[in-house]
Protein backbone atom coordinates (compact mmCIF):
# COMPACT_ATOMS: atom_id res chain seq x y z
CA UNK A 1 0.00 0.00 0.00
CA UNK A 2 3.11 2.11 0.42
CA UNK A 3 5.04 4.27 -2.50
CA UNK A 4 1.21 5.11 -3.99
CA UNK A 5 2.90 7.82 -5.59
CA UNK A 6 5.02 5.84 -7.87
CA UNK A 7 2.26 3.13 -8.05
CA UNK A 8 -1.40 4.23 -8.78
CA UNK A 9 -4.15 2.34 -6.85
CA UNK A 10 -6.18 0.49 -9.07
CA UNK A 11 -9.14 2.06 -7.88
CA UNK A 12 -8.74 5.34 -9.44
CA UNK A 13 -9.90 6.08 -12.54
CA UNK A 14 -6.50 6.54 -14.45
CA UNK A 15 -5.72 3.27 -12.82
CA UNK A 16 -8.56 1.15 -14.97
CA UNK A 17 -7.10 3.17 -18.35
CA UNK A 18 -3.65 2.38 -17.79
CA UNK A 19 -4.22 -1.38 -17.67
CA UNK A 20 -7.16 -1.74 -19.89
CA UNK A 21 -6.31 -4.35 -21.36
CA UNK A 22 -7.30 -3.48 -25.56
CA UNK A 23 -4.91 -0.33 -24.71
CA UNK A 24 -2.54 -2.46 -23.66
CA UNK A 25 -2.95 -5.17 -26.32
CA UNK A 26 -2.20 -1.98 -28.83
CA UNK A 27 0.61 -0.95 -27.07
CA UNK A 28 2.15 -4.32 -27.40
CA UNK A 29 1.37 -4.28 -31.41
CA UNK A 30 4.59 -3.26 -32.36
CA UNK A 31 6.40 -5.61 -30.77
CA UNK A 32 7.42 -7.22 -27.41
CA UNK A 33 11.14 -7.08 -26.81
CA UNK A 34 10.71 -4.65 -23.85
CA UNK A 35 8.57 -7.79 -21.90
CA UNK A 36 11.84 -9.78 -21.00
CA UNK A 37 11.39 -12.57 -18.96
CA UNK A 38 13.39 -11.32 -16.40
CA UNK A 39 11.58 -12.31 -12.25
CA UNK A 40 9.34 -9.28 -10.94
CA UNK A 41 10.76 -8.83 -8.17
CA UNK A 42 12.43 -11.68 -7.01
CA UNK A 43 10.41 -12.95 -3.51
CA UNK A 44 7.48 -11.90 -4.20
CA UNK A 45 7.50 -14.08 -7.74
CA UNK A 46 5.60 -17.17 -7.79
CA UNK A 47 8.27 -18.88 -9.76
CA UNK A 48 11.57 -16.99 -11.43
CA UNK A 49 11.94 -17.78 -14.73
CA UNK A 50 15.50 -19.11 -16.67
CA UNK A 51 17.29 -16.16 -16.33
CA UNK A 52 17.89 -16.51 -12.15
CA UNK A 53 19.07 -19.98 -11.77
CA UNK A 54 21.02 -19.67 -8.42
CA UNK A 55 17.43 -19.45 -6.94
CA UNK A 56 15.74 -22.00 -5.20
CA UNK A 57 13.10 -22.59 -7.92
CA UNK A 58 13.91 -24.47 -10.86
CA UNK A 59 14.23 -22.61 -14.33
CA UNK A 60 11.18 -22.68 -16.21
CA UNK A 61 11.81 -24.73 -19.81
CA UNK A 62 9.13 -22.92 -21.79
CA UNK A 63 7.44 -25.19 -24.68
CA UNK A 64 8.00 -23.90 -27.77
CA UNK A 65 6.05 -24.39 -31.16
CA UNK A 66 2.47 -23.66 -32.40
CA UNK A 67 0.00 -23.34 -29.75
CA UNK A 68 -2.35 -26.72 -29.30
CA UNK A 69 -6.29 -26.11 -28.94
CA UNK A 70 -5.95 -27.00 -24.85
CA UNK A 71 -3.28 -24.51 -25.06
CA UNK A 72 -5.14 -21.53 -26.15
CA UNK A 73 -8.29 -22.39 -23.97
CA UNK A 74 -5.76 -22.05 -21.29
CA UNK A 75 -4.91 -18.63 -22.09
CA UNK A 76 -8.09 -17.32 -22.79
CA UNK A 77 -9.17 -18.26 -19.12
CA UNK A 78 -6.64 -17.11 -17.91
CA UNK A 79 -7.49 -13.79 -19.33
CA UNK A 80 -10.78 -13.89 -18.05
CA UNK A 81 -9.72 -14.85 -14.53
CA UNK A 82 -7.43 -11.50 -14.79
CA UNK A 83 -9.82 -9.25 -16.00
CA UNK A 84 -12.16 -10.20 -13.01
CA UNK A 85 -9.12 -9.69 -10.54
CA UNK A 86 -9.27 -6.39 -11.65
CA UNK A 87 -12.35 -5.42 -11.57
CA UNK A 88 -12.69 -6.97 -7.59
CA UNK A 89 -14.69 -9.69 -8.70
CA UNK A 90 -15.03 -12.23 -5.67
CA UNK A 91 -13.20 -15.44 -6.00
CA UNK A 92 -11.45 -14.81 -9.23
CA UNK A 93 -8.07 -14.80 -7.35
CA UNK A 94 -8.50 -18.30 -5.96
CA UNK A 95 -9.08 -19.53 -9.24
CA UNK A 96 -5.66 -18.21 -10.81
CA UNK A 97 -3.79 -19.35 -7.45
CA UNK A 98 -1.60 -16.10 -7.52
CA UNK A 99 1.39 -18.00 -5.09
CA UNK A 100 1.99 -14.30 -3.12
CA UNK A 101 1.31 -11.96 -6.32
CA UNK A 102 -0.36 -8.86 -5.38
CA UNK A 103 -3.80 -9.11 -5.53
CA UNK A 104 -4.48 -6.65 -8.30
CA UNK A 105 -1.82 -6.52 -10.63
CA UNK A 106 -0.28 -3.00 -11.14
CA UNK A 107 1.82 -2.88 -14.15
CA UNK A 108 1.32 -4.97 -17.80
CA UNK A 109 4.53 -6.68 -16.97
CA UNK A 110 2.90 -8.13 -13.30
CA UNK A 111 -0.31 -8.72 -15.02
CA UNK A 112 1.10 -11.11 -17.97
CA UNK A 113 3.24 -12.68 -15.37
CA UNK A 114 0.64 -13.29 -13.90
CA UNK A 115 -1.39 -14.91 -16.72
CA UNK A 116 1.78 -16.92 -17.23
CA UNK A 117 1.63 -18.50 -13.48
CA UNK A 118 -1.61 -19.72 -14.54
CA UNK A 119 -1.10 -21.07 -17.80
CA UNK A 120 2.24 -22.69 -15.73
CA UNK A 121 -0.12 -24.83 -13.15
CA UNK A 122 -2.58 -25.79 -15.72
CA UNK A 123 -0.54 -27.22 -18.43
CA UNK A 124 0.25 -24.59 -20.82
CA UNK A 125 4.15 -24.01 -20.33
CA UNK A 126 4.65 -20.64 -22.49
CA UNK A 127 6.12 -17.75 -21.54
CA UNK A 128 4.25 -14.44 -20.31
CA UNK A 129 5.85 -13.08 -23.73
CA UNK A 130 4.36 -16.32 -25.68
CA UNK A 131 1.25 -15.51 -23.92
CA UNK A 132 1.23 -12.03 -24.65
CA UNK A 133 2.08 -12.07 -28.41
CA UNK A 134 -0.71 -15.15 -28.85
CA UNK A 135 -3.56 -13.03 -27.40
CA UNK A 136 -2.83 -10.49 -29.59
CA UNK A 137 -2.90 -12.54 -32.51
CA UNK A 138 -6.65 -14.20 -30.84
CA UNK A 139 -7.49 -10.70 -30.78
CA UNK A 140 -6.86 -9.76 -34.56
CA UNK A 141 -8.22 -13.16 -35.60
CA UNK A 142 -11.75 -12.92 -33.94
CA UNK A 143 -12.38 -9.63 -34.86
CA UNK A 144 -11.83 -10.25 -38.50
CA UNK A 145 -14.11 -13.44 -37.93
CA UNK A 146 -16.64 -11.49 -35.98
CA UNK A 147 -16.88 -8.79 -38.93
CA UNK A 148 -17.34 -10.76 -41.45
CA UNK A 149 -20.19 -13.10 -39.94
CA UNK A 150 -21.71 -9.50 -39.23
CA UNK A 151 -21.24 -9.02 -43.46
CA UNK A 152 -23.22 -11.98 -43.59
CA UNK A 153 -25.74 -11.68 -42.03
CA UNK A 154 -26.48 -8.52 -43.21
CA UNK A 155 -26.24 -9.68 -46.62
CA UNK A 156 -29.24 -12.18 -45.16
CA UNK A 157 -31.54 -9.99 -44.07
CA UNK A 158 -31.04 -7.43 -46.99
CA UNK A 159 -31.87 -10.35 -49.63
CA UNK A 160 -28.98 -9.50 -51.19
CA UNK A 161 -26.62 -12.06 -52.57
CA UNK A 162 -25.82 -14.44 -50.01
CA UNK A 163 -22.41 -15.15 -48.56
CA UNK A 164 -20.65 -18.11 -47.30
CA UNK A 165 -20.47 -18.22 -43.69
CA UNK A 166 -16.84 -18.48 -42.20
CA UNK A 167 -17.75 -21.83 -40.59
CA UNK A 168 -18.64 -24.22 -43.93
CA UNK A 169 -15.76 -22.59 -45.89
CA UNK A 170 -12.79 -24.82 -46.74
CA UNK A 171 -9.05 -23.34 -45.92
CA UNK A 172 -8.17 -21.96 -49.38
CA UNK A 173 -11.70 -19.61 -49.32
CA UNK A 174 -11.00 -18.09 -46.39
CA UNK A 175 -7.26 -17.61 -47.11
CA UNK A 176 -9.17 -15.88 -50.68
CA UNK A 177 -10.87 -13.92 -48.20
CA UNK A 178 -8.35 -12.51 -45.60
CA UNK A 179 -9.90 -14.44 -42.90
CA UNK A 180 -7.92 -17.19 -40.36
CA UNK A 181 -7.49 -20.20 -41.67
CA UNK A 182 -7.96 -22.17 -38.41
CA UNK A 183 -9.77 -20.49 -36.29
CA UNK A 184 -11.69 -23.34 -33.91
CA UNK A 185 -15.51 -22.66 -33.34
CA UNK A 186 -14.08 -23.19 -29.18
CA UNK A 187 -11.97 -20.54 -29.51
CA UNK A 188 -14.39 -18.24 -31.05
CA UNK A 189 -16.85 -18.71 -28.10
CA UNK A 190 -14.87 -17.79 -25.30
CA UNK A 191 -13.41 -15.36 -27.10
CA UNK A 192 -17.16 -13.74 -27.01
CA UNK A 193 -17.49 -14.36 -23.58
CA UNK A 194 -14.28 -12.69 -22.28
CA UNK A 195 -14.66 -9.63 -24.77
CA UNK A 196 -18.74 -9.42 -23.95
CA UNK A 197 -17.93 -8.90 -19.94
CA UNK A 198 -15.49 -6.76 -20.83
CA UNK A 199 -17.66 -4.24 -22.40
CA UNK A 200 -20.53 -4.86 -20.00
CA UNK A 201 -18.00 -3.93 -17.11
CA UNK A 202 -17.51 -0.59 -18.75
CA UNK A 203 -21.47 0.31 -18.99
CA UNK A 204 -20.84 0.32 -22.74
CA UNK A 205 -22.93 -1.82 -25.28
CA UNK A 206 -22.20 -5.26 -24.90
CA UNK A 207 -20.64 -6.91 -27.94
CA UNK A 208 -23.76 -9.27 -29.69
CA UNK A 209 -21.32 -12.24 -30.77
CA UNK A 210 -21.94 -14.66 -33.55
CA UNK A 211 -22.51 -17.64 -32.55
CA UNK A 212 -20.89 -20.01 -35.13
CA UNK A 213 -22.96 -22.77 -36.93
CA UNK A 214 -22.09 -25.98 -37.22
CA UNK A 215 -18.85 -26.52 -38.75
CA UNK A 216 -20.45 -28.50 -41.78
CA UNK A 217 -23.61 -28.01 -42.55
CA UNK A 218 -25.50 -30.66 -43.85
CA UNK A 219 -27.79 -30.10 -46.88
CA UNK A 220 -31.49 -31.59 -46.40
CA UNK A 221 -32.12 -34.55 -47.56
CA UNK A 222 -34.27 -34.74 -51.05
CA UNK A 223 -37.87 -35.77 -50.48
CA UNK A 224 -39.32 -39.10 -50.73
CA UNK A 225 -40.39 -40.12 -54.40
CA UNK A 226 -44.36 -40.23 -55.17
CA UNK A 227 -45.70 -43.96 -53.98
CA UNK A 228 -46.78 -45.85 -57.10
CA UNK A 229 -50.57 -46.98 -57.80
CA UNK A 230 -51.69 -49.92 -55.46
CA UNK A 231 -52.34 -52.79 -57.60
CA UNK A 232 -55.27 -54.46 -58.09
CA UNK A 233 -55.75 -57.34 -55.41
CA UNK A 234 -55.09 -54.39 -52.22
CA UNK A 235 -58.00 -52.17 -53.88
CA UNK A 236 -60.06 -55.21 -54.17
CA UNK A 237 -59.03 -55.78 -50.81
CA UNK A 238 -59.55 -52.15 -49.97
CA UNK A 239 -63.28 -52.34 -51.82
CA UNK A 240 -64.41 -55.01 -49.81
CA UNK A 241 -63.17 -54.14 -46.76
CA UNK A 242 -65.39 -50.51 -47.82
CA UNK A 243 -68.34 -52.19 -48.02
CA UNK A 244 -67.59 -54.70 -45.17
CA UNK A 245 -70.29 -52.75 -42.79
CA UNK A 246 -73.10 -53.26 -45.25
CA UNK A 247 -73.94 -56.79 -46.12
CA UNK A 248 -76.21 -58.47 -48.70
CA UNK A 249 -79.65 -58.92 -46.97
CA UNK A 250 -80.70 -62.82 -45.38
CA UNK A 251 -82.24 -65.09 -47.99
CA UNK A 252 -85.71 -66.30 -46.30
CA UNK A 253 -85.88 -69.58 -44.34
CA UNK A 254 -86.78 -72.52 -46.87
CA UNK A 255 -89.90 -73.27 -45.16
CA UNK A 256 -91.46 -69.97 -46.56
CA UNK A 257 -91.15 -71.30 -50.12
CA UNK A 258 -94.25 -71.78 -52.18
CA UNK A 259 -93.99 -75.21 -53.97
CA UNK A 260 -96.16 -75.76 -56.69
CA UNK A 261 -99.18 -78.75 -55.42
CA UNK A 262 -97.82 -82.11 -56.99
CA UNK A 263 -99.69 -83.52 -59.76
CA UNK A 264 -100.44 -87.11 -58.87
CA UNK A 265 -101.54 -89.44 -61.58
CA UNK A 266 -104.91 -91.52 -61.84
CA UNK A 267 -104.48 -95.23 -60.95
CA UNK A 268 -104.21 -97.43 -63.64
CA UNK A 269 -107.51 -98.93 -65.23
CA UNK A 270 -108.37 -102.77 -64.09
CA UNK A 271 -108.18 -105.21 -66.76
CA UNK A 272 -110.54 -107.61 -65.98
Amino acid sequence: MSGSSADPSPSASTAGAAVSPLALLRAHGHGHGHLTATPPSGATGPAPPPPSPASGSAPRDYRKGNWTLHETLILITAKRLDDDRRAGVGGAAAGGGGAGSPPTPRSAEQRWKWVENYCWKNGCLRSQNQCNDKWDNLLRDYKKVRDYESRVAAAAAANSAPLPSYWTMERHERKDCNLPTNLAPEVYDALSEVLSRRAARRGGATIAPTPPPPPLALPLPPPPPPSPPKPLVAQQQHHHHGHHHHPPPPQPPPSSLQLPPAVVAPPPASVS
